[in-house]
């Protein structure tokens, strides 16, 4: 896959971030639970967090981690005060290039 090839594919879900978010049903409350259960602590990184979706319902110190600049600025709008990991983001753009 060439990289401007690669760009729009990694890229696909930003293009339409508003309409992802409004639209992509929420996750059930019951499925998060069972899998944060072996959780060893408080914190969670939400690696890819999109839209923030999954991120809203945590409910656990979340830090969220979106490569996608769309996306980003959608989970900023839903979710100004959730924290976010640059260093996480710069390191998934890194490994996506290499």
């Amino acid at each position: 896959m060439g990289h401007n090839e690669r760009f729009v594919h990694d890229s696909s879900f930003g293009m339409a971030a508003g309409a992802y978010a409004e639209h992509r049903p929420d996750y059930a409350q019951a499925a998060v639970r069972w899998a944060l259960e072996p959780a060893p602590g408080p914190r969670v990184l939400d690696l890819g967090a999109g839209t923030g979706k999954l991120t809203a319902t945590l409910g656990m110190d979340v830090v969220a981690a979106e490569p996608d600049p769309a996306m980003l600025a959608e989970l900023r709008r839903s979710l100004p005060t959730v924290r976010l990991s640059g260093h996480v983001v710069r390191l998934l753009t890194l490994c996506a290039a290499a």
